[in-house]
């Protein structure tokens, strides 16, 4: 989505909102100092579908205190921050129903604002989750092997 470097290197928000338009799923991001960063820097969002999924990869940002956040909104029910293995951070965003998203990225404060409209392809079963671990594949029913397990 974006190629420029920017001053974010932690995430400092996740938050949920609803309107009349849309549920809105929000990334505040801040600079290493703590405060509010200006510019977003490289991003790239996929929505993977299959999945119930909206994953915002973040490669310039590797600090974070959150680790998830519950929103229980129509169409954005929770999000997951990861960490990759080379350190940087993405965030999952599970969806609650099927929708349709699109991503706003906002400078000063640096956000990324993915907004969700109802509609689309229904959705998979929910992702089988712990207090420390999600698995997004496979899901409930019938398995193929050899079997890969994501999450």
């Amino acid at each position: 989505m974006d190629s420029r470097s920017g001053d974010a290197t932690r995430i400092s928000g996740l938050n949920g909102v609803q309107d009349r338009e849309c549920d809105r799923f929000i990334i505040s991001l801040a600079t290493d100092a703590g405060a509010p960063a200006t510019s977003v820097g490289r991003t790239r969002v996929v929505f993977l579908r299959d999945l119930g999924v909206v994953r915002v990869f973040l490669p310039d940002v590797t600090d974070t205190n959150i680790t998830d956040g519950v929103f229980e909104l129509p169409l954005i029910d929770r999000a997951y921050v990861v960490r990759s293995a080379d350190g940087s951070l993405y965030v999952d965003a599970h969806l609650g129903a099927a929708a349709m998203a699109r991503t706003v990225v906002t400078e000063s404060p640096a956000q990324i604002i993915v907004e969700l409209d109802p509609g689309g392809p229904a959705l998979p079963p929910v992702a089988a989750r712990s207090d420390l671990v999600v698995v997004l594949t496979p899901r409930e029913g019938r398995a193929d092997y050899p079997l890969i397990v994501t999450g």
